[in-house]
């Protein structure tokens, strides 16, 4: 099971527009695949997705 971004000192934001996830300060330790998971719920049932994964690779200095 994947590992979820925790709130860090206003490191990342996702934009309510597009759903884009923005990392600033991006460390080597960031590097990983990223997903997005999603849960909906409706009125007799809830229903949870991930995306597709998306390589960030961050080289160091």
């Amino acid at each position: 099971f994947p590992n979820f971004i925790q709130p860090e000192a206003g490191r990342w934001f996702v934009s309510q527009v597009t759903g884009n996830l923005y990392l600033a300060n991006a460390r080597a330790n960031d590097t990983g695949n990223y997903f997005c998971f999603t849960t909906i719920n409706m009125d007799v049932s809830t229903k949870s997705i991930f995306s597709k994964a998306v390589q960030l690779t961050v080289y160091p200095d």
